[in-house]
């Protein structure tokens, strides 16, 4: 994964440039072979984590595809 994007997850991602960069993070983590569950576990972190809302995200992106 990019160095940039993993040094972000030592940061509360809040806020509308929080869910672009948490959209960043989980699309180069799948680019990047992450499966479903690594990709999940990436947020754990973040004061806001919902196991079941991330999920959610990241089976939409899994099915939709990232788009640079």
């Amino acid at each position: 994964m990019l160095p940039c994007l993993v040094a972000a997850l030592n940061d509360q991602l809040n806020k509308s440039d929080g869910n672009e960069t948490r959209l960043a993070i989980a699309c180069e983590a799948l680019s990047c072979g992450k499966s479903r569950a690594e990709v999940i576990n990436l947020f754990t972190g973040q004061d806001d984590f919902i196991e079941a809302t991330t999920a959610r995200y990241v089976d939409f992106i899994i099915v939709r595809g990232c788009h640079r």
